[in-house]
């Protein structure tokens, strides 16, 4: 039975970690029986690429099942292939597993709605994949292997569609490293490496709130798994961990290993600026310029929003740290905002990107609220008479304290934070253009409104323009 993991990329550079690990943890010898690897194929492209071009790909393979990666900015595209896919396989089994994948009777109301779709898997996959894999091998799909695979939503008829509870967390240390294949085509991409799963935050707008028990592999695994990645090639190693600094003490042993390193690497963390412990902050300052990049996720300067959306972090310490971070030259340090939250109006948001942008960041990203399904979020929205989408990816278009308009221009904004000052290209500029003491946010939304009366977002824009723009 040939079975193809699919993987449908933001980017080119990036790369899927669920496929591989999936397909490593099936694919195990320690399995009994392991599925053969020559069984088990990954295709991996990215959502820029021609749709139809990708259906006849997957349809040319001939797999006996296909297995989607499901996130919020392929979901859409993700089932468009489906359907074609559908008339071209008409027998083959087509699996949707991920984030965007919903749990319980969103699931049943999910399979309803696209009748193409044979099965989901909800929840932790590596365990449920393999038994899946293990029972259409033996033949016996659905009914007699559906007790055996945990998680699984499966059709058993016109209209029925069971549902199994998901096994408990697994052991981190049971999951082979997914890469050193030989085949991982990673060279000069990012790659994206796991080393705890859960999250102690319980931050009412993220997914990540419902899995709140933190797993860790062992520190010896790291270690090797890490120094195996800094030789191969790979431009960016992208923790994926939640709250990389969760456990300090662990943090700093991490981070000790990697500036310790010979290479050319970046390693990416998101972190808690006021979790960082002098221990790491005196490892933080010993790396070696440009091999730590931190992401921080300031996301309001406001305590009172902060604590509306239950992220309890101090945003003093956290202002703080930032300074010294920044301050030490040697790293990159990315901060996080997000447009919409509860109780931030148009001003006080203005005020959050005055105070973090002041602590000059290497990066600013400015984000909009989404309304992800599941999370404590969607009730606040509903009680607060916030307007956003409900299909993906469920941005706010307005709050009770922010008009459309004002989500709209707070988006353009942060359109332009990050082609003026991310980019890096128009530092000499930017401080001809924003003197001392003047507010970075009156600047860059007045720079918004005179981009969007001269049509400058509908086309491409060079950076001489950009540049003379910048100075009007």
């Amino acid at each position: 039975m040939k079975t193809l993991l699919v993987a449908l990329n933001a980017r080119f550079s990036h790369s899927n970690p669920a496929v591989r690990t999936l397909r490593a943890y099936a694919c195990d010898p320690s399995r009994t029986p392991p599925v053969p690897s020559e069984h088990l194929a990954i295709y991996e492209t990215h959502i820029n690429q021609p749709l139809a071009g990708v259906v006849r790909d997957l349809a040319h393979s001939r797999a006996d099942l296909y297995g989607f990666s499901c996130y919020l900015w392929n979901i859409e595209a993700v089932l468009r292939i489906c359907r074609d896919l559908r008339v071209l396989c008409p027998d083959a089994v087509l699996l949707l597993g991920g984030p965007e994948i919903p749990r319980g009777d969103a699931g049943r109301a999910f399979m309803e709605k696209h009748g193409e779709i044979d099965a989901l898997l909800v929840g932790e996959g590596e365990v449920s994949f393999y038994r899946l894999l293990s029972g259409l091998q033996s033949g016996a799909y659905p009914a007699k292997i559906a007790t055996g695979v945990p998680g699984l939503l499966w059709r058993t008829g016109e209209t029925g569609i069971e549902h199994l509870p998901c096994d408990p967390p697994l052991d981190l240390d049971s999951i082979p490293f997914p890469y050193g294949t030989g085949k991982d085509g990673l060279e000069n991409r990012m790659a994206y490496y796991e080393s705890s799963r859960g999250c102690p935050m319980g931050c009412a707008y993220c997914l990540s709130s419902l899995d709140r028990t933190l797993r860790y592999r062992s520190l010896d695994l790291v270690r090797e798994e890490t120094a195996w990645l800094a030789r191969s090639g790979v431009r960016t190693v992208k923790f994926v961990d939640r709250t990389f600094n969760a456990d300090p003490r662990r943090a700093v042993a991490i981070w000790r290993h990697i500036t310790s390193l010979e290479t050319d690497c970046v390693f990416h963390f998101e972190v808690l600026a006021d979790r960082l412990d002098p221990p790491s902050m005196e490892v933080l300052a010993s790396s070696p310029p440009g091999r730590i990049q931190l992401e921080i996720g300031i996301q309001s300067v406001h305590r009172d929003v902060l604590t509306s959306v239950v992220r309890n972090t101090d945003p003093d310490i956290s202002h703080q740290m930032v300074e010294k971070l920044v301050a030490m030259g040697n790293l990159s340090i990315h901060l996080d905002l997000i447009a919409g939250l509860p109780g931030e109006s148009f001003e006080r948001f203005g005020r959050s990107v005055d105070q973090t942008f002041r602590l000059r960041p290497t990066a600013l990203q400015i984000g909009i609220l989404k309304i992800l399904k599941g999370t404590q979020m969607e009730q606040i929205a509903q009680t607060r008479g916030y307007r956003y989408s409900t299909v993906p990816p469920y941005r706010v278009f307005a709050t009770d304290t922010l008009s459309v308009e004002e989500m709209y221009r707070l988006e353009d904004i942060g359109k332009l934070v990050d082609r003026y000052h991310n980019s890096g290209a128009f530092a000499a500029t930017l401080r001809t253009a924003l003197p001392e003491g003047d507010s970075p946010f009156t600047l860059f939304d007045r720079l918004a409104a005179g981009w969007r009366t001269s049509g400058l977002f509908d086309r491409a824009v060079s950076q001489e323009e950009a540049a003379a723009f910048l100075l009007v």
